[in-house]
């Protein structure tokens, strides 16, 4: 299922109306990833890099010039995927990064309360739960600040570590 980003109306006893969304791409050479990785070129040494709501905010921003102050936004980037035939949605909070030759991300989402879905699936009620856990993804990208000519692709990270907890004796 796709990123997309919901313009968010804060609506009764703490819930939130979603609605006009956008799909954001984050592969490609427009991707947001990809983008984001130019503008902040030369990178820290580490080439490790972290965004959060505001940093997300300013990605999503179909036009950038003029700026739009932080006090006026009103979109929320939102991971959607189908589980056991009904729709999750969940927030991202936050991506971290790592990027030379591939770009590794780690995604933080925050899962959200279904209230209410249109038919078209273009606006919905969510609430957030008030102690709801975080989780995280992570993805890969083929490209990075070392390959800015590669394809952005989605691909396999370089280094795959698994582990299992097995019960003691």
């Amino acid at each position: 299922m796709p990123f997309q980003s919901y313009e968010a109306t804060a609506a009764n006893n703490g819930e939130w109306l979603l609605q006009n969304p956008l799909l954001l791409l984050f592969s490609g050479n427009n991707g947001i990833i990809a983008r984001h990785l130019r503008a902040s070129l030369p990178m820290p040494e580490d080439q490790c890099w972290t965004l959060l709501e505001d940093d997300i905010q300013d990605l999503m921003d179909p036009a950038p010039p003029p700026p739009v102050p932080p006090a006026a936004r009103h979109r929320w980037m939102i991971f959607a995927q189908n589980e056991n035939g009904g729709l999750r949605l969940s927030r991202v909070e936050r991506i971290r990064g790592l990027s030379d030759r591939q770009t590794e991300l780690l995604i933080t989402l925050s899962p959200l309360v279904l209230k209410s879905l249109s038919a078209d699936r273009t606006r919905c009620v969510v609430q957030q739960p008030a102690n709801a856990r975080q989780w995280s993804e992570e993805l890969a990208l083929d490209g990075g600040v070392a390959n800015l000519a590669g394809p952005w692709t989605w691909c396999a990270r370089e280094l795959n570590i698994g582990a299992a907890v097995m019960g003691g004796k």
